[in-house]
């Protein structure tokens, strides 16, 4: 039996726009899974990734002392509408964490709170005074350019300050983790495989035409008028 024209190529087709869709898919759909992605213009926290981009790890695990977390809580939202923000954790449930004019350091359950990520800079510029005992499932957050965030020291009229663990959307990761380089390049191999199926079907489709054309029978003229025939 004469093998169909075109029929190789539109297997290899097939194969390589299902392997590129379900490479995309796949490398897309497990990043946005385990990460998201925000937009963050530098102000209370350097940004942290390429840009003004900021990723971050989605996790259902309580944020922990020093980490750099996304989140959204209602009450602080200026009239309702919804935003994110990046802050820090200083102190977390059962922690008490408290600020007078005078202190060289936020207290952190009695002792100076260590914080080496503000690089020296005035821990307090504000001069804001707080004192607040962190309850289970709440952390006390604060931005690291302490002269320009309006974090849990100016919300201590709800909850004093402390934000819902619940809130919480992800912890903020480094954008040169390996992930952020081998993602890309698996979609762009999915996205390859993709064009390169599109192509190899194109020809499939022009080998079957060419082929039908091939075969399609020639008109032959005799004396009582075109006889159909076969071409030669």
């Amino acid at each position: 039996m004469e093998r169909e024209p075109g029929r190789r190529l539109a297997t290899w087709a097939v194969v390589l726009l299902l392997a590129g869709a379900v490479t995309v898919a796949g490398g897309f759909g497990g990043f946005l899974m385990r990460y998201g992605v925000a937009d963050f213009p530098a102000g209370a926290m350097p940004v942290h990734g390429s840009g003004d981009l900021v990723f971050y790890r989605k996790s259902g695990a309580d944020p922990r002392r020093g980490d750099v977390v996304v989140f959204r809580t209602p009450t602080w939202e200026p009239e309702g509408q919804p935003t994110r923000y990046m802050l820090r954790v200083v102190a977390v449930g059962g922690d008490s964490i408290a600020w007078a004019p005078g202190d060289a350091a936020p207290a952190l359950n009695g002792r100076p709170l260590a914080e080496p990520y503000l690089n020296g800079a005035d821990p307090a510029p504000d001069k804001v005074r707080f004192s607040v005992a962190v309850p289970e499932g709440r952390v006390f957050l604060m931005g690291d350019n302490r002269g320009n965030s309006a974090d849990s020291r100016y919300h201590q009229d709800t909850a004093d300050g402390t934000v819902a663990v619940a809130d919480v959307m992800g912890v903020v990761v480094d954008a040169d983790r390996p992930v952020f380089v081998v993602v890309p390049l698996v979609v762009t191999s999915g996205l390859m495989a993709l064009v390169a199926g599109t192509g190899l079907g194109i020809a499939a489709l022009v080998a079957r035409r060419r082929a039908a054309l091939r075969r399609r029978p020639w008109p032959v003229t005799g004396a009582v008028g075109p006889v159909e025939g076969p071409r030669a």
